[in-house]
């Protein structure tokens, strides 16, 4: 359903693990652990994103963009911890949003957006993602910081 969605191009998603968000309001976004412009409430076009942040532990996941592609990585144990985790992917209108031209492809909007629904997915409904060791993942962003910093 939520991929339907997306293929309409009509709308963005936000992934939480708060089921009772009655309004999203603009919040500091962090990238490698600095804020990431203005306070914004933060979209995705692809709900896989949203579906898999819904549902990360906090602190042992992360995600990057490679050639195009999205790569989405998870510490070790973590999976565990998502396997009976419930999260929440919210459906806005992409009309309220404006592209950033981040890594991640984010949408933003600058003041409070009101869902239209959402959906409760589980485990079964995550895209595929790959589980690193601690040294495995430390060792990844490191390398990837790297690649970043020569690509600009």
């Amino acid at each position: 359903m939520l991929q339907e969605l997306a293929e309409t191009g009509l709308f963005v998603f936000h992934g939480s693990d708060n089921p009772d968000i009655e309004e999203l309001e603009p919040r500091q976004a962090y990238d490698k652990g600095k804020p990431d412009g203005q306070p914004a409430v933060c979209a995705a076009i692809n709900p896989d994103l949203t579906i898999f942040k819904s549902l990360m532990p906090k602190f042992s996941a992360g995600w990057t963009r490679i050639n195009g592609e999205m790569l989405l990585l998870l510490k070790e144990k973590g999976d565990e911890e998502m396997k009976d985790k419930k999260g929440f992917v919210y459906i806005l209108d992409k009309v309220l949003f404006s592209p950033d031209c981040n890594e991640t492809g984010d949408w933003r909007a600058y003041k409070e957006i009101k869902p239209i629904s959402k959906v409760k997915v589980g485990i079964n409904d995550a895209p595929p993602f790959q589980v690193l060791s601690e040294e495995e993942y430390v060792k990844f962003w490191k390398e990837r910081r790297k690649a970043l910093k020569k690509e600009k």
